[in-house]
């Protein structure tokens, strides 16, 4: 017995510390999740007729899904299962109101009594929803009612708005027929722009084989969408000549770092049988060539032996799935079983199958087997050729390879691709390839990021006509831009990428601005938590011209209305401010022009020679309070707050030559919590309003403090004008000019520094964790306002006007979480206690026995 439980507390203590440093290293384990590659569907349609492609297994990919499945425990499953079924269970009041039209399109396009369906065919259909002004409240659904004629492709479908939240989920429900768009809570209050969500369709089956008109209709909010489809049921498909085709949808591929990759597979398919002969080609063609052009400038090929453009693989053997491949075989009839097997025909004539797919040359029964081949790009990796050789009339073949489209995807955009095939004896015309894109899905704003571009002169007026380059930097696609009449360039829909910005083309009358400026992932992403959007400013200067010694001086109005029942004004009036007095020149800031102006050719200087401060004052305006940031360099933004809300504005100014941080953090605290952050750039005109409740749970009125960081070999001050709405107005002189940087690029404790307002007496600001997202709403804007920079660092002023020129950038130290340690330790204590105690009980039952 003493043997037996001396062996059970040893054993006891091994458990405890194995538990303990198991449960840290989970902790301490981030899950990744599985690498995400959509194999669409490999029935393709050419010209009203669908024919099967090869050299994809869906075998394979259902054996892949089938591991993985079983790789998650049944109360894993189990759990994910109900949470996800709990979201698609309208447990509300149903609101038809919210659906205002419906309507139907195939490939972007209306569908109409002419517009010819096919079986199998997916189409849309677009249910516009109207959601803002209406209380709608978490749970809330509306239903659409499909007819039998109809079946749908998918069955659950999420609506997001522009930050990726989950407004709504569709559902739909099989036996009922019944698509029930479920709200969720971020719909409450929602005030943004009304959406459409999209759900895929298609005949059901039951129609039958033979073409007919088939009658839909679709009641919602008192009214019926009606139309006749016109169904074309079953038919036998083409046998394949030279085609171009693609795999039916847009895939997707999720890399290392989470990034979404989009991806079209691209087949190019060539039957001897059916190949144009010039003269009479007895057993084989000769010399044959396939060559290959992308049409679409977002485009760009997927080459994973270059591992320059690699698409940084999640696994080392995701990149085999994407070599260019080459299948030879021949092409027989057939049909397909509910496995996705192939079996061939009898023969290909009179009872030939439906469909076509490339079968193993000596064993027709058997699948064609595919290589890995080279591919000679060519034109800056914007075409190919790969040459085939010879081919025997009755054999063909089928080269596969991949595209990587390098922006968003919208529903209704489409894509093309060209290819042609040259060769003794033969003569076919190139053949075009357009990728339309369907979604099911749907969103309540918009989507995708947004690469700005605003170009100014030195006196910041707007240029028109400058023209610009955006480079992704892996994929080097291009897309050229030009600035409109408002000076501005946008690139919408792009992906989450690093990218280059050059201007190639100055306006008339300009010098060319040959600084590039960039773009990278982690500029993209903190723009996510706005609206999406980064903006880079460009400066020209005057051909042949001497600078100028005037100025403007920018002026942008916001309002926060809280839940205030005030109106405000049509128009407000602004006045210009001269080294501290008053001046009678006004402009009238209102909806009509979008509540912004300028103060233009102001001179820079007074009658001595001496540089003019100018600032910005507003009428007074009742039952509001302003709030105004900015310089005379980066131009003001007076923002007018009322009800149950605070406008907190923020400036910082760089006084000293020489180089100056990229971006400098600043705290908001509530008392002594801090509630929010805002990284002030450059690109935002180095400042930043904070919109945020005034009053705390209890009704009592919140004291709120800004702090900044502390930055050695600067020297800190305050230039704040309360009664006038300028507040922390945070300046930094540069202690040691010839030191670039002031040593201010490391950020140290917030909180420090002679600018920094002190924590209130005996408390200690408790940190949150990460604070709420306080990326203003768009790089160069604040609370929406455009801020153009200008790069001059001999530009000179007083306090509010200083000027900032532009600086290189800082990296981010990465954090580790150690909270787990102290479970760790009190485990490692236990199974110490554990085994000391074997130790004392065996030396206590022999003194006892001695005894």
């Amino acid at each position: 017995m003493k043997a037996k439980r001396n062996l059970l507390a040893l054993l006891l203590s091994v458990v405890i510390f194995w538990q303990g440093f198991s449960v840290v290293n989970a902790e301490n384990v981030s899950p990744t999740p599985e690498s995400s590659i959509s194999l669409s569907s490999s029935a393709v349609e050419e010209e009203g007729n669908r024919t099967e492609i090869t050299g994809v297994n869906p075998e394979d990919t259902e054996n892949d899904l089938e591991e993985a499945s079983l790789s998650n425990s049944a109360d894993s499953t189990d759990i994910l299962t109900m949470a996800r079924a709990a979201s698609l269970v309208g447990t509300g009041v149903e609101r038809s109101d919210v659906i205002q039209n419906i309507r139907m399109t195939l490939n972007g396009n209306p569908i109409d009594e002419n517009t010819k369906i096919y079986a199998n065919t997916d189409f849309a259909l677009k249910i516009k929803l109207a959601v803002s002004g209406k209380t709608v409240n978490n749970g809330d659904y509306a239903v659409v009612q499909l007819p039998g004629s109809l079946a749908a492709v998918s069955e659950d479908t999420e609506i997001k708005n522009d930050a990726g939240q989950v407004m709504a989920n569709a559902h739909y429900d099989s036996t009922t027929k019944q698509l029930k768009i479920i709200f969720t809570e971020n719909a409450e209050n929602y005030s943004g722009a009304d959406g459409e969500f999209t759900f895929l369709v298609r005949v059901n089956q039951s129609e039958g084989d033979t073409a007919k008109q088939v009658p839909i209709n679709i009641p919602f909010n008192g009214r019926t969408f009606s139309i006749q489809l016109n169904y074309q049921g079953i038919g036998l498909d083409e046998e394949p000549n030279f085609w171009k085709n693609y795999g039916g949808s847009i895939e997707q591929y999720e890399d290392k770092e989470g990034t979404i990759h989009y991806l079209v597979h691209f087949f190019i398919q060539v039957n001897g049988r059916r190949l144009t002969k010039v003269g009479t080609v007895s057993e084989k063609f000769t010399n044959i060539e396939i060559h290959d052009k992308l049409i679409s400038d977002v485009f760009s090929y997927v080459d994973p032996s270059d591992p320059d453009h690699s698409m940084n693989w999640k696994n080392a053997s995701d990149a085999d799935r994407f070599y260019p491949t080459l299948v030879r075989g021949v092409w027989r009839s057939g049909y397909r079983d509910e496995d996705y097997v192939f079996h061939p025909a009898t023969d290909d004539g009179a009872n030939r199958g439906p469909k076509w797919a490339l079968q193993d040359v000596d064993n027709n029964a058997l699948p064609a087997r595919g290589d890995r081949v080279p591919l000679k790009y060519k034109d800056g990796k914007r075409a190919f050729d790969y040459r085939v050789g010879d081919l025997n009339v009755e054999e063909g073949f089928e080269l596969q390879y991949y595209v990587e489209v390098n922006e968003v995807p919208q529903d209704g955009t489409v894509y093309r691709n060209d290819a042609s095939i040259t060769g003794d004896s033969i003569s076919m015309g190139t053949h075009e390839r357009e990728v339309p894109v369907q979604y099911s899905g749907g969103n309540l704003n918009g989507t995708g990021f947004t690469l700005r571009i605003e170009k100014r002169n030195e006196e910041r007026q707007a240029l028109s006509g400058a023209e610009f380059t955006i480079e992704n930097k892996r994929t080097k696609v291009k897309k050229t831009v030009v600035t409109n009449a408002d000076g501005i360039a946008t690139l919408e829909n792009a992906v989450l990428a690093d990218y280059v910005i050059k201007e190639i083309k100055a306006p008339t009358g300009y010098v060319l601005d040959e600084q590039e400026q960039q773009i990278d992932k982690e500029e993209l992403k903190r723009s996510a938590a706005g609206n999406a959007t980064v903006t880079k400013f460009f400066v020209n200067k005057k051909a042949n011209e001497a600078k100028p010694e005037t100025r403007s001086v920018l002026v942008d109005k916001k309002w926060i209305q809280g839940n205030s029942t005030v109106q405000k004004p049509n128009k407000v009036k602004v006045y210009l401010v001269e080294n501290g007095e008053k001046t009678n020149k006004v402009q009238e800031l209102s909806e009509e022009n979008g509540w912004k102006a300028s103060f233009s050719n102001l001179p820079k200087k007074d009658a001595s020679g001496a540089q003019i401060t100018y600032t910005v004052a507003e009428e007074n305006l009742q039952d509001y309070k302003p709030a105004i940031s900015g310089t005379q360099d980066t131009g003001f933004t007076i923002t007018n707050y009322t009800g149950d809300r605070v406008a907190i504005p923020v400036t910082k100014i760089w006084k000293g030559s020489g180089e100056h941080p990229l971006g400098l953090t600043v705290q908001l605290y509530a008392g002594s919590v801090r509630v929010s952050s805002a990284y002030l750039t450059a690109q935002n005109g180095w400042q930043y309003t904070f919109d945020m409740p005034k009053y705390d749970d209890a009704g009592k009125e919140i004291k709120y403090t800004v702090t900044e960081e502390n930055l050695s070999g600067y020297t800190a001050s305050r230039a704040d004008e309360e009664n006038n709405g300028y507040k922390n107005v945070f300046v930094n002189t540069k202690e040691k000019p010839n030191n670039p940087g002031g040593g201010g690029n490391t950020p140290n404790n917030p909180g420090g520094g002679g600018n920094t307002p002190k924590t209130p007496s005996g408390n200690t600001p408790k940190d949150p964790g990460t604070p709420p997202p306080s990326t203003p709403d768009e790089p160069g804007k604040v609370l929406g306002a455009s801020r153009p920079m200008e790069d001059n660092p001999e530009r000179k002023g007083e306090v509010l006007g200083e000027s900032r020129p532009a600086v290189k950038g800082r990296a981010a130290t990465k954090t580790e979480d150690k909270a787990a340690m102290k479970l760790y330790g009190v485990l490692f204590a236990l199974s110490l206690i554990s085994f000391s105690a074997s130790l004392f009980g065996k030396n206590f039952f022999l003194k006892k026995r001695k005894g």
